[in-house]
C-alpha cells in the first residue's frame, strides 16, 4: 500500500508537472514565428548574355526579338541592357498554354 509520504511525493510531482505545463502554455501562447527571410532582390537590368540565358535563347534570337520590338533594349554606357521586369512581362505574355 501507499504511505502518507508516497501520497505527498506523488502530489508534489503532479503539482510540479502542472507548473511545467502552465509555463509551456505561456510559452506557446506568446510564440511568434521568425520572420521570413527577405525576398531575393533581382537586378533592375540584365545584360544581353544574362537575358538570353534567362530566356533560354541564343543571342541572335534575342537580337531578332529586340529588332521586332517584342523586347526593348536600353543603352547603359556602352552596354545593351534589358529591364528585368520587362523581360518577365515578355515571358508572361508569351507563355504557351499546354493542354493534355
Amino acid at each position: 500500500m501507499f504511505t502518507v509520504d508516497d501520497k505527498n511525493n506523488f502530489t508534489n510531482a503532479i503539482n510540479q508537472f502542472i507548473g511545467i505545463l502552465n509555463k509551456f502554455k505561456t510559452v506557446v501562447a506568446n510564440y511568434e514565428p521568425p520572420a521570413p527571410p527577405p525576398a531575393e532582390k533581382k537586378p533592375e537590368y540584365l545584360t544581353r548574355k544574362a537575358t538570353a540565358e534567362y530566356l533560354n535563347i541564343s543571342l541572335s534570337t534575342l537580337w531578332r526579338l529586340t529588332k521586332e520590338g517584342k523586347l526593348k533594349s536600353y543603352a547603359v554606357g556602352k552596354k545593351v541592357m534589358y529591364k528585368t521586369n520587362e523581360v518577365q512581362n515578355f515571358i508572361t505574355k508569351n507563355e504557351k498554354k499546354w493542354t493534355a
